[in-house]
């Protein structure tokens, strides 16, 4: 290991890793390890994709391979590449690996609160280098243009490692000895919020409002959403959740006009660049027990 690289452990555990390796699972983990980083690399030197110049200058290279788990002593290598840089400081794996990590960290917190019902505003600040702050208090995200852009060019990447968690228990998890606090941790709790485009809220709303259309074969339709609700104005495309388990019938009456209160889950559209779409609701009429879970909720 030379002076310029940064230590790293990349850790594969749980159990997909105990009884037989995934060869096919492990490949897609660390070439898309690498194409994460790439993302911060790409970014700080103007360049719009990696060439094998670059390769030979930036890589992620492993020192060590442990038995168990897959654990990777490795190091993160970054040469000066000071005249080609699209910003005023010079290069190196440290700078890289902060702005990877506050990238994933802007995703991880913006997704997990979404699919809590409870989407962040997203405060973009002025400062150089890679930014990333939560505020609980307010639901608000603080994120510099670097860490905004890089964490975009890499979701690609992480939607690819997330299709390596499945039914079995595993983790993911990157991290250095010289930043204790500062990590990338992806298991299989958390993965689906990078699977897709699109998030699906976990916590359930109370809804009034009336259907427009229904299609009792497909159990889809638009629901006209009104005011004092707990999201917008609208009208929105849905389906029955639960399917024909589902009392169809109260969507059948709310055809000629009536109101019909409904117990929602809501899907989004999930682009932190900007405020995310809501682009379905997963329905099924309210009961009693349904208002007294979300009001206690």
């Amino acid at each position: 290991m030379s002076d310029n690289d940064l230590k790293l452990q990349i850790a594969l555990r749980g159990d997909m890793t105990k009884e037989y390796v995934d060869l096919h699972a492990l490949g897609i983990a660390l070439i898309n390890i690498q194409t994460i980083f790439d993302r911060s690399y790409c970014f700080y030197t103007g360049r719009k994709r990696i060439t094998s110049n670059d390769r030979e200058s930036f890589k992620i290279v492993a020192y060590n391979v442990k038995r168990g788990s897959i654990i990777f002593d490795a190091g993160l290598t970054a040469f000066t590449l000071q005249q080609s840089l699209a910003i005023t400081q010079t290069i190196d794996p440290k700078l890289i690996f902060k702005a990877t990590v506050a990238g994933f960290k802007f995703l991880h917190k913006y997704f997990s609160q979404t699919n809590k019902n409870n989407v962040p505003t997203i405060n973009i600040t002025n400062s150089p280098g890679a930014v990333f702050n939560y505020n609980s208090d307010n639901n608000t995200i603080s994120v510099s243009n670097d860490t905004l852009h890089i964490s975009q060019a890499m979701r690609p990447a992480l939607r690819r490692v997330a299709t390596i968690f499945g039914q079995q228990p595993g983790e993911l998890s990157i991290n250095s000895q010289e930043y204790p606090k500062e990590d990338i941790v992806l298991n299989n709790d958390d993965a689906h919020l990078f699977k897709s485009n699109r998030v699906i809220s976990n916590v359930p709303i109370i809804l009034n409002g009336i259907v427009k259309s229904f299609s009792a074969e497909n159990l889809t339709g638009h629901f006209d959403v009104g005011p004092g609700n707990a999201i917008p104005i609208g009208k929105y495309t849905f389906v029955v959740k639960d399917g024909s388990g589902s009392d169809i019938n109260a969507f059948i009456e709310s055809l000629k006009g009536n109101s019909l209160q409904v117990t929602a889950f809501v899907e989004y559209d999930v682009t932190p660049a900007i405020q995310s779409n809501i682009t379905k609701l997963y329905l099924t009429p309210a009961t009693t027990s349904d208002l007294s879970s979300v009001e206690s909720a």
